[in-house]
């Protein structure tokens, strides 16, 4: 078992070290090394380790300069990802942790990391898969096409109570209320948190990618 512990700890070691000289915010980084390695259980450490490993290739390949990240946000963000199991989850913790630590990337909200705890793999899915439908000019853009099979029981109103999606009912005048309840829903649209949330869990590149005019 100590073996273990050892091991876990060394990878971890490693991989924050990687990630801060590539970063170049060296202090709050390995400040915070010995930090995950005795809070985070000895099985979560290799999820951590995976993560720091991908946010640091992430960044390298941005070509991004380096941001200062507060403790609180980076600690949310290592102790977040080491408890993702998913694989296609655990890629989002490494971009928010990428975008949180480069300058002119999309801005990562301390929200973001109970926000995406909060997620199934469908929902994030999802989430990719309304985007593309969108028109990215228009932050207002109407989806309201069929959701797929493979979106999970109550993930699109899961997204809507995360504040992720909004959802747009019909216009109806009083006498069609009266006559046949409450509007229909007509469709769904991303909140301006939903976009910015999405645009953080994706590889960081420069903000004006991420701009989205106001319809």
């Amino acid at each position: 078992m100590s073996d273990e512990i050892e091991l876990a700890a060394k990878s971890v070691g490693e991989s924050v070290g990687a990630l801060a000289e590539t970063s170049g915010v060296l202090g709050p980084v390995r400040e915070l090394a010995d930090w995950v390695t005795s809070f985070i259980h000895y099985r979560r450490q290799p999820a951590l380790a995976r993560q720091v490993s991908r946010a640091a290739e992430k960044i390298k390949a941005s070509g991004l300069p380096p941001a200062a990240i507060s403790d609180k946000l980076l600690r949310d963000l290592l102790e977040g990802g080491s408890k993702e199991d998913d694989e296609t989850l655990q890629e989002r913790w490494a971009n928010l942790l990428a975008n949180a630590m480069t300058e002119d990337s999309a801005p990562v909200r301390v929200a973001f990391t109970t926000i995406l705890a909060d997620l199934e793999p469908g929902e994030a899915r999802l989430l990719d898969w309304m985007a593309d439908k969108a028109d990215a000019a228009k932050a207002d853009d109407l989806l309201d096409e069929p959701m797929p099979s493979w979106v999970p029981p109550g993930g699109r109103d899961n997204l809507v109570r995360l504040m992720l999606l909004r959802r747009v009912e019909e216009q109806v005048d009083t006498k069609t209320l009266v006559l046949h309840g409450p509007p229909r829903v007509a469709g769904y649209t991303f909140t301006e948190l939903g976009w910015e949330f999405l645009c953080a869990c994706r590889d960081p590149s420069p903000v004006n990618r991420h701009h989205r005019d106001p319809g």
